[in-house]
C-alpha cells in the first residue's frame, strides 16, 4: 500500500492589521467584521477585533498577509508578539464566586481595574469585604487566576476600599463607595480585550497597575491604547516606573501615567526622562521618603 503524504501545514503568523476606512465611523466592529469576511479570515484565528478602532489582531498565513497588503484599506501589517489568552476553569470560577453584573452607570461611579499576571484581589481584605459583599465589585468571567494576590488587593483597596483605622490613622479609598468591574490579564491582548469590554459596559475610567517592557519602545500596543483613548472618552490610568523605566502602556501619549521618575530616595539621583514631565512635588517625584523608609 502506498503511504499517503501528510499535507504541509501552512505556518501562521500573529500580526496586527491597521486599517483605514476613509472616514471615522461609529461602529468599527462592523467594518472590521466585514473586512474579515471579505478576506476569508477564520474567526478562530482572530485574537482581537476592535469595536472602537480600525484594528484587527489575527493569525494569518504568509499568502494571506500578502493578499491583505494589496488591499487599499490596509495601512500597515506588523508582527504582534503575544501569548494565546487562557481561560479559567469552572472550578476557579466557583472558588472565587465571581459574577458579571451590568452596572448602572447613570446613578453611580463605575471604575474598571485590570490586574496583571492572572492575579485577583482577596475579598477577605479588610477594606474590600463590605464592598464585595454589597455587590460593588464584579469580575469579568474570563482569564481569572487560580489564587488571590496581595498587589491587586492593595490597589483595589486604594481605589474603593472602605475606611479603616490603623494606629489612629484613617485610611480610605480614593473613590470610596464607587463600583468596580475587575479583570485579570496575562498578555497585552488580554488588556485590549478587557478595555473594550469595559467600554461596552459604560466604564470610562480604567486603572492598569502593570506594564510590558517592549524593547522597541513605543509599540503597536501603545498605539492601540492611544487610538482607544482618542476615539472614546476613556481615561486610562497606568502605574509605571518600578523597573527604572516607564513601560508600556505608560508611554502611550494619551494615558495618564503615575510614574516613578526617581529610583533613589536621594533627590540628587534621578533618571532623565526623554519626555516632557510634570511633578506635583518638584523636590521628589519618586514617592520615596527622604529617610529611606
Amino acid at each position: 500500500m502506498k503511504k499517503l503524504k501528510c499535507p504541509n501545514k501552512r505556518a501562521l503568523f500573529c500580526v496586527l492589521l491597521s486599517l483605514n476606512y476613509g472616514e471615522k465611523v461609529s461602529d468599527y466592529g462592523k467594518k472590521n467584521r466585514r473586512f474579515i469576511l471579505e478576506h476569508q479570515i477564520s474567526p478562530c484565528d482572530v485574537l482581537h477585533l476592535s469595536r472602537y478602532t480600525p484594528t484587527i489582531i489575527a493569525r494569518l498565513t504568509h499568502d494571506k498577509i500578502k493578499s491583505i497588503k494589496r488591499d487599499a484599506r490596509c495601512v500597515f501589517v506588523n508582527t504582534w508578539k503575544d501569548n494565546p489568552p487562557k481561560k479559567a476553569s469552572e472550578k476557579i470560577l466557583s472558588l472565587i464566586s465571581a459574577e458579571l453584573v451590568q452596572p448602572d452607570t447613570s446613578k453611580k461611579a463605575v471604575l474598571g481595574m485590570i490586574s496583571a499576571e492572572r492575579e485577583i484581589f482577596s475579598p477577605e481584605s479588610p477594606q474590600l469585604t463590605a464592598p464585595y459583599e454589597q455587590g460593588k465589585i464584579s469580575v469579568l468571567p474570563y482569564s481569572l487566576p487560580p489564587i488571590p494576590a496581595l498587589h491587586p488587593s492593595v490597589v483595589l483597596s486604594q481605589l474603593i476600599g472602605e475606611s479603616v483605622t490603623v494606629d489612629g490613622e484613617v485610611y480610605r479609598g480614593i473613590a470610596e463607595g464607587a463600583s468596580v468591574i475587575f479583570s485579570t490579564s496575562e498578555t497585552s491582548t488580554d488588556v485590549l480585550n478587557a478595555i473594550e469590554d469595559f467600554l461596552d459596559m459604560g466604564v470610562r475610567i480604567i486603572n492598569f497597575s502593570a506594564g510590558f517592557l517592549n524593547p522597541e519602545g513605543y509599540s503597536d500596543f501603545d498605539r492601540q491604547i492611544d487610538r482607544l483613548i482618542e476615539n472614546t472618552d476613556l481615561i486610562f490610568v497606568t502605574a509605571s516606573g518600578n523597573r527604572r523605566v516607564v513601560t508600556s502602556p505608560g508611554i502611550s501619549f494619551n494615558s495618564l501615567t503615575v510614574g516613578n521618575l526617581q529610583t533613589s530616595s536621594s533627590t540628587g539621583v534621578a533618571l532623565s526622562p526623554p519626555w516632557n514631565s510634570f511633578c506635583i512635588n518638584g523636590v521628589n517625584c519618586s514617592g520615596y521618603l527622604a529617610d529611606d523608609t
